[in-house]
């Protein structure tokens, strides 16, 4: 985990010692996740499929790993997201039930991230819950300013990152592959626009029957062929943002066609942890905010 998620943790422990991951009441916040892990909490039965699920949403891609958890409504929550398990988190981001499978870059540092949420809760608090959120932005600043952490950091860490972004994707956040300069091999498009992409996956979701579903099933199916042509090719991107797109469409009947091409990708492009936790995900993947594991 990153630095700042440390010394946020320091910070919490500040303000309330003896439960550190609800010392953020005041906003909504419970740190959730790694922080659980950190707090000391024991997980039984241990097995790796219940940690990788651990307050894990229902279209939290591999990339998303959620370490707060809000009160407000829809299921919103922000965690780190990597583009590789083995590098740091390029940013934090949220995402919640208003814009299902919407990943929103947030901030480059956890500080940051808070301090914004608060920013925001103030403005329609009433005025008891005003005075606790003023003291904790207030809080907030000075712990960044202690640490050595800034605000007003996501502009600058989407524009970093803008640089190597091969394609949007459904989530909106972007995917990023390695690309040769010179022969242009990592990425190819899908012949496809979002749009009717999504509409292609509708009427999968849609059919009314068996017979009706597999017929219009076969365009998904000539994508994932045409994919398979890529990745042969070297494009690995391809792959993974189809298989991404079926993922984040959120129909269980696209489980196994995303596995396929997320979990092809990832072991190409050298991201084998990420392939872990799709297969464990997808075999207990659950909507609603119930998520921990430790409960």
């Amino acid at each position: 985990m990153p630095k700042d998620f440390y010394k946020f943790w320091e910070f919490c422990k500040n303000i309330k010692t003896s439960d550190p991951s609800s010392a953020l009441s005041c906003c909504g916040i419970k740190l959730v996740g790694a922080y659980d892990v950190v707090a000391g909490k024991t997980l039984i039965p241990r097995t790796q499929s219940r940690y990788l699920c651990h307050w894990r949403y229902y279209y939290d891609p591999p990339e998303l790993q959620t370490v707060l958890s809000c009160s407000k409504p829809g299921g919103h929550h922000i965690g780190y997201f990597r583009d590789s398990p083995t590098e740091d988190p390029v940013f934090l981001a949220s995402m919640s039930q208003d814009k299902p499978g919407t990943i929103t870059p947030v901030a480059g540092n956890i500080f940051d991230a808070v301090w914004l949420y608060c920013e925001e809760a103030v403005k329609t608090a009433d005025p008891f819950k005003k005075t606790a959120l003023v003291k904790l932005i207030k809080q907030l600043e000075s712990g960044a300013e202690k640490h050595g952490f800034k605000f007003s950091t996501k502009a600058e860490v989407v524009r970093q990152r803008k640089r190597n972004v091969v394609c949007r994707s459904f989530h909106g956040a972007g995917i990023v592959v390695p690309v040769d300069k010179k022969t242009e091999v990592g990425y190819r498009e899908i012949p496809e626009t979002d749009a009717s992409l999504r509409r292609m996956m509708q009427k999968v979701v849609d059919a009314k029957t068996e017979e009706a579903r597999g017929a219009v099933f076969d365009d998904v199916e000539e994508l994932m062929t045409n994919a398979q042509w890529a990745t042969d090719e070297g494009d690995f991107g391809m792959g993974l943002e189809l298989g991404m797109d079926l993922f984040i469409n959120g129909s269980h009947l696209f489980h196994k066609s995303a596995q396929h091409l997320m979990t092809v990708a990832y072991c190409l492009l050298n991201r084998g942890q990420f392939s872990i936790i799709l297969k464990a995900h997808l075999k207990n993947r659950r909507k609603g905010d119930k998520l921990s594991a430790f409960n």
